[in-house]
């Protein structure tokens, strides 16, 4: 085996830049800097160099902060992309094309909730505004719908 092969194999073990980019985004922000990149990166398996390069290019990007020297917390382009990524739309968002499928299947209107503090929270709803109303037939259905979250 020639040793360009070997570089090629070698490359493709270690996976791509985004393969390791995001792991170690990932624990250096929930570390919240009590560890260094260089720590974070032995515990993942990346090469230091590697990390470090990773760490630096996410810096750069605005999705990291350095503190001080290897110290990493969440940038600013983090912060803003966390206040768009509310739970509640993204499991709406899920929701919408199964939840209309249903309401033209079965000519109804249905909501879709999350349950919290003893409360239904509608988070979408589908369907005509004259469809008739759909009750589940047996109790085991209706308590899975009201205690779905």
């Amino acid at each position: 085996m020639d040793s360009i092969s070997q570089d090629l194999r070698d490359k493709e073990d270690r996976g791509s830049s985004l393969e390791q980019a995001l792991p170690l985004l990932m624990a250096l922000i929930r570390n919240c800097g009590q560890n260094s990149h260089s720590v974070l990166a032995n515990r993942l398996g990346l090469p230091l160099a590697t990390a470090h390069r990773v760490a630096q290019q996410l810096q750069k990007s605005g999705y990291l902060i350095r503190s001080r020297r290897g110290y990493y917390h969440a940038g600013p382009m983090l912060t803003a992309l966390s206040s768009e990524l509310e739970p509640t739309a993204i499991a709406a968002g899920i929701a919408r094309p199964t939840l209309s499928q249903l309401a033209r299947r079965y000519g109804c209107i249905d909501h879709f909730g999350i349950f919290e503090q003893d409360m239904v929270i509608y988070l979408l709803k589908a369907g005509k505004e004259k469809a008739k109303p759909f009750y589940p037939r047996d109790n085991a259905t209706r308590g899975l719908l009201l205690r779905a979250r």
